[in-house]
C-alpha cells in the first residue's frame, strides 16, 4: 500500500504561541498531516489487506483526537487540552498492540496429574502443525504458552504475521459495564442473563490479553 503526498493541515491561530513555540507548532501540525492519511490516499499494488483500512481509519481517528488538542492549547485551554491527550496516549499504545505485536500469551490450567501430557502435546503440535507455538512455562498446573502471532496460509510459523490483537480489539466492548450493573444500564432489549453473559466476556478478554497479570 502506498500513501501519497497531501497538504498542510491549517488549524486555530495564537500569535503567542506562534512566536513561543513555532518549531513545535510546526512539528504537530506536520504530525497531524502524516496522520491524517485518509482512506482515498491508499493506493492497492499487487495486494491490499482490509486491515490495512483499518489502520487508516485508526490513524484518522488518533489525528482528529490531537487535532482536538492543538486547537484548546490555541485557547490556552491547556487543563481540557492535556485531558484530550490522555486519550490520544490510550489510543496509541493500543495502536502499537494493534499494528506491532507479534506475540501471544495463551493462559490456561490443566486438570491434576495432566501436565506431562499436556507438555507432551504441546511438543508435538510444535513439530508437526503449529510451529508458531514458541515456548511455555509451567507453574504448578498452569500453563504460559507463547505463539508468534497469526500467520497466512501456508506459512505456519514464517512471518509476516498479523497482530492478533487486531481482532481482540473488535471483539472487546469497553461500554458493556460490570455484571452487577447491568440491570441499571440503558440498554437494547436483551434478556439480561445475555448481558450478564457479555460483560464477564468483556471482563475477561480485558484480563487475559489487555491487562494480563504477571
Amino acid at each position: 500500500m502506498l500513501l501519497e503526498s497531501r497538504g498542510t493541515m491549517v488549524g486555530l491561530s495564537n500569535p503567542d504561541l506562534e512566536a513561543e513555540h513555532s518549531p513545535l507548532v510546526a512539528a504537530c501540525r506536520t504530525l497531524l498531516d502524516d496522520l491524517s492519511v485518509g482512506t482515498s490516499r491508499l493506493r492497492p499494488g499487487r495486494r491490499a489487506d482490509h486491515r490495512h483500512y483499518d489502520y487508516v481509519d485508526r490513524l484518522d481517528l488518533l489525528a482528529g483526537t490531537l487535532r482536538v488538542a492543538l486547537d484548546l492549547i490555541t485557547l490556552n485551554e491547556y487543563p481540557s487540552a492535556f485531558a484530550v491527550l490522555r486519550s490520544g496516549l490510550e489510543h496509541h499504545l493500543i495502536d502499537r498492540l494493534i499494528f506491532l505485536a507479534n506475540r501471544l500469551h495463551y493462559r490456561y490450567t490443566v486438570p491434576r496429574g495432566g501436565v506431562m501430557a499436556e507438555e507432551a502435546r504441546l511438543r508435538l503440535l510444535q513439530a508437526t502443525t503449529r510451529p508458531d507455538i514458541l515456548r511455555w512455562k509451567v507453574k504448578k498446573r498452569e500453563f504460559a504458552v507463547i505463539i508468534s502471532g497469526i500467520h497466512e496460509t501456508g506459512r505456519v510459523g514464517k512471518p509476516p504475521t498479523i497482530s492478533p490483537y487486531w481482532y481482540m480489539s473488535d471483539q472487546y466492548d469497553p461500554f458493556t459495564g460490570k455484571r452487577q450493573h447491568q440491570s441499571r444500564l440503558a440498554r437494547q432489549f436483551v434478556a439480561p442473563r445475555f448481558l450478564r453473559r457479555a460483560a464477564d466476556e468483556a471482563r475477561e478478554l480485558w484480563r487475559s490479553r489487555f491487562a494480563p497479570r504477571r
